[in-house]
């Protein structure tokens, strides 16, 4: 119930990247050529939007529910389990899009260490939330909603307190001036990140129901595996990428080429050898990682360790994609950013998954990450 949900999870991730990673990045390049006034526009403007958009989205979708719950694909069997959790998610949205608030504007400032203990102090929360809502109250799979969204907000609040408690910052709140012209530059900036999010959504939806169609109810099961290993090495890669936009923002601002080209080769060398390290590792620990999420001997565990070792070689090819696309929606070249957030995200992936439908290849549908991974990058190339 909780995997069918993921796409309105990143339906409000979409709008806390396009908001927030645009606002900020444009804020960088601001200080970049000394425009503080203008950099604390953007911070104001990111501020009212990841407020007022994600609670009109809960809104519509409280209000519609049942449709979304039809959309998603939801079988009778977990109706009530999806409606228990998705309105309680739903209802919750804001707190999943302000996250992006601190987290981005704390790099510009120059305390990426921030994000950490945000997101530390959410992950504690939640599984102490977990424990009294599950164990202690017996609320079931409301509990886990509400231990996630009660989570997500108290960490929300305390990043942006220790956001702005330094008397002395880089980003302060200010007088938004032209402010239809700062929201379409923040769209523009912010659309790459937000189109990434838009194709996990349809990635998730097409997946499902391709794996479904082809290795039934046990390719589900690794799916759902894969999708949280996914998850964590997308942290990681794009963790490294996220690294570079600050700094980037204010060297474009400041037409320091010498420095961005140093940034870009850090990163790649240290995304590179993180994720080589990632690879090695998975294909290594992949008989036994089954046993962490309650897979045993069976058809399952013969399915998830060839699954995983093809998965793995999207890493490294995937942290060089992602470098490239922060560098160029950083350095203003949007449409070059959204074409390669696009193929790699979804397009070619979807292709690549189609063929190995239409070629009845079973597994090598789990190969389908990497082939988008390293075409986008040839493309790239």
């Amino acid at each position: 119930a909780i995997n069918l949900l993921n796409p309105v999870h990143f339906l409000f991730a979409t709008f806390g990247a396009l908001i927030n990673v645009g606002a900020s990045t444009c804020a960088a390049g601001c200080i970049g050529r000394k425009k503080e006034d203008r950099a604390a526009g953007y911070a104001t403007l990111a501020l009212v939007l990841s407020i007022v958009i994600p609670l009109v989205v809960s809104v519509f979708g409280l209000v519609f529910f049942s449709w979304v719950s039809q959309l998603l694909g939801t079988p009778e069997q977990l109706s009530q389990l999806v409606c228990e959790y998705g309105r309680i998610l739903m209802a919750g949205g804001v707190t999943i899009v302000f996250m992006y608030y601190p987290f981005n504007f704390a790099k510009i400032d120059g305390r990426p260490n921030l994000g950490t203990y945000m997101f530390g102090l959410m992950f504690v929360l939640d599984l102490l939330f977990g424990i009294l809502f599950l164990r202690i109250l017996h609320m079931g799979i409301s509990g886990m909603a509400l231990a996630f969204v009660l989570s997500t907000l108290i960490g929300d609040l305390a990043g942006l307190w220790m956001l702005l408690i330094p008397k002395k910052r880089m980003v302060r709140l200010g007088k938004i001036q032209d402010g239809v012209k700062m929201f379409v530059s923040l769209v523009e900036t912010g659309s790459s990140m937000a189109l990434n999010n838009v194709c996990n959504i349809f990635k998730m939806l097409l997946l499902n129901y391709l794996i479904g169609a082809m290795l039934g109810g046990v390719g589900l099961t690794v799916f759902a595996v894969v999708g949280t290993i996914n998850s964590f090495s997308n942290s990681l890669i794009s963790g490294v990428a996220q690294t570079i936009t600050p700094l980037i923002g204010v060297f474009y601002g400041e037409k320091d080429n010498i420095s961005i080209e140093r940034v870009i080769a850090i990163a790649k060398r240290m995304g590179c050898r993180l994720m080589f390290l990632m690879t090695f590792f998975l294909c290594v620990v992949s008989p036994w990682l089954g046993n962490l999420f309650g897979i045993g001997q069976g058809e399952e565990q013969r399915m998830l360790i060839p699954a995983l070792c093809l998965f793995a070689f999207s890493f490294v090819p995937g942290v060089l994609n992602h470098i490239y696309i922060f560098h160029y929606f950083t350095t203003e070249k949007i449409f070059l950013a959204n074409i390669l957030t696009f193929l790699r995200g979804f397009g070619v992936l979807a292709l690549a998954a189609k063929i190995c439908q239409w070629a009845t290849l079973g597994n090598a549908i789990w190969f389908s990450f990497a082939v988008a991974e390293i075409m986008t990058l040839g493309i790239c190339i």
